[in-house]
C-alpha cells in the first residue's frame, strides 16, 4: 500500500528486499525514498549505448542490473561530492506505471493534469475573492466638479472609510457616494468548474463521479458505464502490482518463512506453493440482485461457471463451498434448517399482460 501511495505521489515506489534479516521471519522489506535514486546520473558506454539511465544501471536490453542510490538525501548533500550505494536489481522492487518501451522511471499521476489543475485553482481563488468583494457592497466617494479642490498639505492622498451594520456616515461638502455592486458569483462558475473537473478526471483515467462524488448529473446507466471503464483501469493496476511487487516478494518470503519455522506446510517441496494466482479487490453494485440473477442465468445456460462468477467478486469457489458446509454443519448442531443454493429459487419476473386492442 505504501509503494502504491509513493507511485501515485512521486511516480514510483521503491523498496529493498532483505533476505536473512534479523527478525522472526528472516525476511524484511525496506521502503526507499525515490529522491535517493539520482535522476542526474546518466552514463553511456563507449559505443554510445546507455549504461546508467537516471540512476539505474542497465544491460544491452535496457534490463535493470543495479540501482545507484545516493548515500544522503539531495537536500542534505550541499556541496559535498555525491556518494552512491549500489544495490543489485534482484534486491529492489521498483513499482511504476510503464507507458512506453525503454521507460526507466515513473511519472506522478497528477503530472498530465498539472496545468489544468493550476488554472482551475486560480479561477476558484479569483471567484472567491470576487464573491467576498461583492458581499462587502463597497463604494467610492466622488467629489462634485463645483467643490473646492482639497488642500494637498492637509488632505491625505488616500481616504478610506469602514462600513458597519446600522452605521450612518456624513459626507463632506461636494462629496457624493457612488455604490459598486458587482454581481458575483455569476452563472458561469458551476459550468466552468464542472468542465475543469471533467478534464481532470479524463487525465487521471477515472470517472467524474468517482473523482468528485457528484451524482447530480448521473443516471444509473451512465454511472454504471463510467464505473465499468474506471474499474477496468484499476484492474490493469492490480495486474501491474502483482507483476512488479507480489511476484517478486512471495517466493522469496515463502522460502524464509518456512526456514524460520513461522510457516508450517504439509510438504517440503515449495514449488507446490509457488504457483499462485493474484487477484485484486472486487466491487459491488447498487443493485446486486440483478447481478446475482444474471450470473445464475449465465451458469444455467452454460455461458459461465461458478468459478468465473466468484472470481469477479474476488472469491474462491472452494472457500465459498467450505463456508456453506461449515454453516450447514453448525445449523444442524443447533437443529436449524437453512436454505442452500440448490434449494433457493430465483424469483422470475412475469411479463405484464398485454391487453388486446
Amino acid at each position: 500500500r505504501q509503494l502504491e501511495k509513493l507511485r501515485a505521489q512521486d511516480g514510483e515506489g521503491l523498496a529493498r528486499i532483505h533476505e536473512g534479516f534479523d527478525n522472526g521471519w528472516g525476511f524484511a522489506l525496506e521502503l526507499l525514498d525515490p529522491d535517493l535514486l539520482d535522476t542526474q546520473l546518466n552514463v553511456v558506454n563507449a559505443d554510445g549505448t546507455p549504461k546508467i539511465v537516471m540512476g539505474i544501471e542497465v544491460d544491452r536490453w535496457l534490463t535493470p542490473v543495479a540501482y545507484h542510490f545516493l548515500a544522503r538525501h539531495p537536500s542534505e548533500s550541499g556541496h559535498v561530492a555525491k556518494e552512491y550505494v549500489v544495490i543489485p536489481a534482484s534486491q529492489v522492487i521498483h513499482r511504476f506505471r510503464k507507458l512506453r518501451k525503454g521507460q526507466m522511471r515513473g511519472v506522478p499521476d497528477l503530472a498530465p493534469v498539472m496545468t489544468t489543475l493550476d488554472q482551475l485553482s486560480g479561477y476558484i481563488e479569483a471567484a472567491l475573492v470576487e464573491a467576498r468583494t461583492a458581499a462587502a457592497k463597497q463604494g467610492f466617494i466622488e467629489l462634485s466638479p463645483d467643490a473646492d479642490a482639497p488642500d494637498p498639505d492637509t488632505t491625505p492622498s488616500s481616504k478610506y472609510t469602514e462600513a458597519s451594520p446600522g452605521s450612518i456616515d456624513y459626507l463632506g461638502v461636494g462629496e457624493k457616494f457612488v455604490g459598486w455592486d458587482p454581481k458575483s458569483p455569476n452563472g458561469n462558475f458551476d459550468p466552468f468548474v464542472t468542465k475543469g473537473e471533467k478534464m481532470l478526471a479524463t487525465g487521471l483515467n477515472v470517472s467524474y463521479m468517482g473523482l468528485t462524488g457528484d451524482l447530480s448529473e448521473n443516471s444509473f446507466a451512465s454511472s454504471r458505464a463510467g464505473m465499468l471503464q474506471e474499474r477496468d483501469a484499476w484492474r490493469i493496476e492490480h495486474s501491474d502490482i502483482a507483476t512488479q511487487v507480489c511476484e517478486k516478494i512471495y517466493p522469496r518470503w515463502l522460502r524464509y518463512a518456512t526456514l524460520s519455522g513461522q510457516l508450517k506446510l504439509e510438504s517440503d517441496n515449495l514449488t507446490r506453493y509457488e504457483a499462485v494466482e493474484w487477484r485484486g479487490r472486487s466491487w459491488g453494485w447498487v443493485d446486486p440482485e440483478k447481478d446475482v440473477r444474471s450470473g445464475a442465468l449465465a451458469i444455467a445456460f452454460g455461458l459461465s461457471s461458478p468459478q468465473e462468477i466468484l472470481a469477479e467478486q474476488g472469491k474462491e469457489l472452494a472457500d465459498v463451498y467450505g463456508d456453506l458446509a461449515s454453516a450447514k454443519e453448525l445449523a444442524e448442531s443447533y437443529d436449524l434448517e437453512i436454505a442452500t443454493p440448490s434449494d433457493a429459487a430465483l424469483p422470475v419476473e412475469e411479463p405484464a399482460p398485454v391487453e388486446p386492442p
